[in-house]
């Protein structure tokens, strides 16, 4: 005889789903330097995700919500890397981007070299998704080639973690990281800066799903950073 989950079982159930699919998909400690909060830190902020749910999800067993709660978990992580890409370095004026007429390998190569000349040791590459094809068809060859996985590029001989843009996240530059450029502080620690809580609200038929983190993110060294981007005015004859 199949045993059906309680209400508060299911609540919990849906706590660790959302839970899970953030560390899962949070990339925060793969592209800065991070560290755990400290009582002088000051103020931090918060990325989060509030909406009621309906408390029948949690009462009938004909309801599957899981995928939902999987979803307000990832939201979260995507909701760190735009404001870490689309807030605070590509806002950031002391980030001067190099323009390019035309983006092209040789252009790639000569930005990553501009980073490594100057003694800094970039290992995280923002790209945007309309050069997904051209990267991994026209330009494979000697100085570009796939890591020792899908989610690595080597460049010159040097390997970077590569993420690419969507349509939720859609910047259009490249953008070479050392990752010491900069501090994420997670509150009350890195490993459990995750907070997740499903409780009783306002509304008789409705619950309250709350989540977030609580970070505080600084760039020491924009010197690090360094971004490609293509000339939109530019014609090519």
């Amino acid at each position: 005889m199949t045993q059906h989950l309680t209400e508060q079982q299911k609540i919990e159930r849906s706590e660790q789903l959302a839970k899970d699919s953030y560390y899962r998909a949070s990339i925060i400690n793969q592209i800065v330097n991070v560290r755990d909060s400290r009582p002088d830190d000051g103020e931090f902020l918060k990325i989060y995700r509030r909406v009621y749910v309906p408390e029948e999800w949690f009462t009938r067993i004909d309801i599957i919500s899981d995928n939902v709660f999987q979803q307000f978990g990832s939201d979260i992580a995507l909701g760190e890397k735009k404001f870490f890409i689309e807030e605070k370095i590509l806002k950031n004026t002391q980030i001067r981007p190099k323009i390019v007429n035309e983006m092209n390998l040789r252009s790639l190569e000569e930005t990553a070299d501009s980073l490594l000349g100057d003694g800094f040791m970039p290992t995280v590459l923002f790209a945007p998704i309309d050069y997904y094809v051209p990267f991994y068809v026209d330009w494979l060859g000697s100085t570009l080639q796939i890591g020792n996985d899908p989610s690595k590029v080597i460049i010159s001989g040097r390997q970077y973690s590569i993420f690419w843009s969507n349509k939720y996240m859609p910047f259009k530059e490249f953008i070479f990281i050392d990752k010491s450029f900069g501090e994420w502080v997670s509150k009350p620690s890195f490993t459990d800066r995750f907070y997740v809580k499903i409780s009783r609200s306002d509304k008789p038929d409705q619950l309250d799903f709350l989540a977030y983190t609580k970070m505080k993110f600084s760039i020491t060294e924009p010197r690090k950073i360094a971004i490609l981007q293509k000339n939109e005015t530019y014609l090519m004859v």
